[in-house]
């Protein structure tokens, strides 16, 4: 074979690969492993960072939900102990979870709420949905965890 017939060869050989590559670039619509593999990385790495955000805002979110239904339970016994006095009937002077009160959404699970002089006492502790809540004198409830304690 002479020289010019080789070159002829390699030359058609280079032109056929070049040409077969541009068609396959032509119909390449799809993502490289790498690109993909890429792609699941950033994302798991997204999930990492937000994963702890979001569980936290659930959380407080419940707590929150929990500390509004303590509040609600006051609204219900002051409700309660107004409606007594003008009734003329006697207070008691603790109300718990066993008192007949009506309450407007979630209950306390447990809640020591002391009664004096037809006012509710500053230690008046709530449990709600395993959220512990003590009542200051000002009405604030503040966390309390060992209201949830037996």
């Amino acid at each position: 074979m002479s020289t010019k017939h080789i070159d002829f060869i390699s030359h058609s050989m280079i032109y056929y690969i070049i040409e077969r590559g541009k068609k396959r670039m032509k119909n390449n619509k799809g993502f490289t492993l790498i690109e993909l593999l890429a792609v699941i990385v950033i994302l798991a790495v997204i999930a990492l960072i937000a994963t702890p955000v979001v569980m936290n805002s659930i959380e407080e979110a419940r707590k929150g939900s929990a500390r509004n239904a303590a509040y609600g339970t006051v609204k219900a016994i002051e409700h309660d102990v107004a409606l007594k006095i003008l009734a003329q009937e006697e207070i008691p002077a603790v109300y718990d979870e066993n008192s007949n009160i009506d309450i407007q959404g979630t209950a306390p699970d447990k809640m020591n709420v002391p009664i004096t002089d037809g006012e509710i006492d500053a230690d008046a502790e709530f449990c709600v949905n395993g959220f512990g809540f003590q009542r200051e004198s000002s009405g604030r409830m503040n966390d309390h965890q060992e209201a949830c304690e037996d």
